[in-house]
């Protein structure tokens, strides 16, 4: 319930769901649950290790996601994860259904080696300009 517009509603409804499937695939997919350490520094290290590889895995996932169910072109993949991917679901509703880790380690996608190769570069083209974008300073 919320006393928003029914779209923006929508939109931030969707965007809990991903912090939901985010846990859901920590727990589901990287079993974060099964890790044992006896120390508390080596279990958040593995931790922020298993974060980091579902960062890496969720963003390959995603542009896979985009190429094979949102038939969206190799060349606009780093667009596409950086904004609002341009996927009509009604078109595409497969689209919807998977997370980008999920697509990833569980959906057996039928891509030739040269399509799997230019869409890792595209996605790891477009993470680049996540991690290394104009930082505003004022040194």
């Amino acid at each position: 319930m919320t006393t928003l517009e029914p779209k923006r509603g929508l939109e931030i409804y969707l965007q809990r769901m991903k912090i939901e499937e985010t846990f859901k695939d920590c727990k589901d997919l990287l079993h974060l649950t099964k890790l044992m350490n006896k120390k508390p520094a080596l279990l958040e290290q593995m931790i922020a290790l298993c974060l980091l590889t579902y960062v890496a895995g969720v963003w390959l996932g995603e542009a896979l996601r985009d190429v094979v169910f949102g038939k969206i072109e190799i060349a606009s993949v780093p667009n596409a994860l950086l904004n609002r991917a341009p996927v009509d679901a009604n078109a595409h509703p497969k689209w919807l259904l998977y997370s980008g880790l999920f697509v990833l380690l569980k959906q057996k996608l039928r891509l030739s080696k040269t399509q799997v190769e230019a869409v890792t570069r595209a996605a790891a083209s477009a993470f680049a300009v996540l991690i290394y974008g104009n930082v505003r300073s004022f040194v």
